[in-house]
């Protein structure tokens, strides 16, 4: 009997947001330099920069680099992630539209955290992630979830994605539908 083997499932895992609280740390610090209490809740699109008071706007992406934003930073949704990870049928890329000076900190940063996997190896830096050909998308920013009729695309949840009709929840929900879509694929 010949057996059909079928290939690995090529996942892009965004970074921010999905595996590191980037936002809530860059909200920290910007509400210290500038007395302001802005917070997740508030921010109802992606691009936080409009929700900012005037004067912030200009340096706000400044934030982003900052070694004060990176040492507030943490890790989130890891035992999820470890999933993916460990799943014989995926093979996972981390992907980001960050600055290039940031990529070396997110890859130190990832390679403290699932130290047994290649993350520089399995890294993708673009600010063009419909180039990226995946067969799923897990990303925070709608922007990159592209409706190309080839890819899954899942939406982590937050208040700046509300208005996504797609697949869209919490890190875990779409761990766990993805282990039951690669069962029936593999079984």
């Amino acid at each position: 009997m010949i057996r059909t083997i079928k290939r690995k499932l090529i996942t892009a895992l965004d970074i921010d947001n999905c595996l590191c609280n980037t936002t809530e740390a860059v909200l920290s610090v910007y509400n210290e330099d500038y007395n302001d209490n802005l917070t997740m809740a508030d921010i109802k699109s992606y691009w936080m920069e409009q929700y900012v008071k005037p004067e912030a706007k200009a340096d706000f992406h400044k934030y982003f680099l900052s070694k004060t934003m990176w040492k507030r930073v943490i890790p989130i949704n890891v035992e999820e992630v470890q999933r993916l990870l460990a799943n014989e049928h995926l093979d996972v890329y981390f992907t980001t539209a960050t600055c290039a000076e940031n990529c070396a900190k997110k890859i130190s940063f990832l390679s403290k955290i699932f130290t047994d996997y290649d993350v520089a190896d399995k890294f993708i830096r673009t600010t063009h992630k419909e180039v990226i050909n995946a067969d799923i998308r897990i990303d925070d920013c709608v922007d990159n979830l592209i409706e190309d009729g080839k890819s899954l695309n899942y939406c982590v949840d937050y208040p700046w994605n509300e208005g996504y009709y797609g697949y869209r929840g919490s890190m875990s929900e779409i761990v766990a539908d993805i282990e039951r879509l690669v069962n029936n694929i593999y079984r």
